[in-house]
């Protein structure tokens, strides 16, 4: 299986957990989580878009190279959206909930995800003539989205909250195994994403479970 085609299917399965997480949990679970409002329905819509130009361009990029690359444009403008609008999201959030309960160390998690869906973006953009590279660190970026999703989905079902980064990893050990049938062993590129998935993951929640990030957002942001 080429690398495209896989990525067409892992994409799809993780735009299901993550529509499942967002649109699905809201639905069947209305007013026992909290709701989305007109701002997370418009950040959901450009994640949706996002995910939907991903695995549709890892379906064009074998054999219709130029569309792909066409789409390319369209795909970072989505991008942009995800960002902006999550940073809305967020700050909305903590300016309605207000300080204490945790909720600056929501924002710092939350802010993380951008900056790791951006780096992920930003990566696989400066190496797209580097295909294997590419469309595994597209994929790290779509990774980067999920967990506000798996949490809202163990929170739903009453699951323990390890099993939201355990659905992450799933994905991950997906692409180690794919490329353990490919190459034999796990390709460099995802070696180097993983790494990259870790460490951020690793300093994210070191700041936003800090005093200091505390101090700074109620500075920033009083509310």
């Amino acid at each position: 299986m080429t690398l495209s085609r896989f990525l067409v299917f892992v994409g799809l399965a993780l735009a299901v957990t993550v529509a499942t997480g967002f649109v699905g949990v809201a639905v069947v679970y209305a007013g026992q989580l909290p709701p989305l409002n007109a701002k997370k329905w418009i950040h959901a819509g450009f994640t949706g878009g996002w995910f939907l130009l991903f695995v549709v361009q890892a379906g064009l990029a074998r054999r219709h190279l130029r569309l792909h690359r066409r789409l390319g444009v369209a795909s970072l403008l989505v991008a942009a959206g995800v960002i902006a609008t999550g940073v809305s999201v967020a700050s909305g959030r903590y300016l309605r909930w207000g300080p204490g309960d945790g909720e600056e160390g929501a924002l710092g998690l939350f802010l993380m995800y951008l900056l790791q869906f951006a780096l992920f973006y930003s990566i696989a953009l400066l190496r797209r003539r580097d295909s294997e590279l590419h469309g595994r660190f597209l994929l790290f970026a779509g990774l980067s989205l999920a967990p506000p999703a798996t949490d809202r989905i163990t929170a739903a079902f009453g699951t323990p909250h390890a099993v939201s980064p355990a659905l992450v990893a799933l994905f991950v050990l997906l692409l180690v195994g794919y490329d353990l049938v490919r190459w034999r062993r796990p390709h460099r590129a995802t070696l180097l994403g993983v790494c990259l998935l870790v460490v951020t993951s690793f300093v994210g929640h070191w700041v936003a479970g800090s005093a200091t990030w505390a101090e700074t957002v109620r500075a920033w942001l009083p509310a």
